[in-house]
């Protein structure tokens, strides 16, 4: 898996926000709509400097999760960002 990942494969589990996974090769490609909602959750980030700050501004512009449809057809919504999951997409090395 490792080695998989340094290739730039997806290895599994639900792909972050500002992605998809390519179909043809299971590598990950930039989703450019929600690659510029990333992009301004790191600058009200960056402009704040606290998590709480920046999810409330976050709750107030009505973004949220990524949504996708599993190999299965099955669909997954996203749902609204908490502490955990807005924690979790900052410090993602992705």
């Amino acid at each position: 898996m490792s080695a998989a990942r340094r290739k730039g494969k997806w290895v599994g589990g639900y792909p972050m926000l500002g992605y998809d996974i390519d179909p043809a090769g299971g590598r990950l490609v930039v989703n450019e709509e929600e690659a510029e909602q990333v992009r301004g959750i790191f600058a009200l980030f960056e402009q704040s400097r606290s998590v709480l700050l920046t999810l409330a501004e976050v709750e107030r512009r009505g973004w949220r999760l990524k949504s996708w449809t599993r190999k299965t057809g099955q669909f997954r919504a996203g749902g609204p960002f908490a502490l955990n999951s807005l924690r979790r997409l900052l410090t993602n090395i992705i």
